[in-house]
């Protein structure tokens, strides 16, 4: 779809399919968000190129926002900005967040806390406009907030999530076999 020198991280694609959203390594700016149309010139888009670390977007189910993870207030924070014309930008979290999902409603935006906890945060859209409403904690998991890739999701029909488990270290001293090519 389009190369580069720099590691990419594919994030989400729009639920048009019109686009795919990434953040691309820099030397200086770290990591940024950027967005390739996946019809016409295909010409990269830059979402933030500001010198943190910003990663794990989602586009909102309808297309008009991404909400994403970013360094720049010294700890990672989840915000929302509006696409395409990044005109509105929202802070989501307000004691650290990372991995930010959509909820399939597009109404809550989860992401996960300091401490691994999901916490799951009400938003209205009105015009060109997020509101951040109430948030609620849902329940706490290992799989730890800093991860460059999406370590849980919602169920399609939005009444469950799905997350990864870390596994426990081999304690036991027993042996790892693994079988190739069978």
């Amino acid at each position: 779809l389009y190369d580069s020198p720099t590691d990419k991280v594919p994030y989400d694609v729009s639920s048009d399919g019109k686009f795919l959203l990434y953040a691309d390594s820099h030397p200086k700016t770290l990591r940024d968000l950027w967005v390739l149309p996946l019809e016409g010139e295909r010409k990269p888009i830059l979402i933030s190129g500001l010198e943190f670390a910003e990663m794990n977007g989602q586009f909102s189910p309808d297309g008009k926002w991404i909400a994403y993870s970013s360094n720049e207030t010294g700890r990672h924070e989840v915000y929302a900005l509006s696409f395409p014309n990044k005109s509105g930008k929202v802070q989501i979290s307000t004691q650290g967040g990372a991995q930010p999902r959509w909820a399939r409603s597009g109404k809550e935006i989860i992401y996960s806390d300091l401490n691994g906890t999901l916490v799951a945060v009400d938003v209205v859209t009105e015009q060109e406009a997020l509101k951040v409403g109430s948030s609620k904690n849902l329940f706490k998991t290992n799989i730890g907030a800093w991860s460059a890739r999406h370590l849980y999701d919602a169920t399609f029909d939005g009444l469950r999530l799905v997350t990864m488990r870390l596994a426990e270290q081999n304690r036991s001293g027993e042996p790892l076999n693994l079988v190739q090519n069978w």
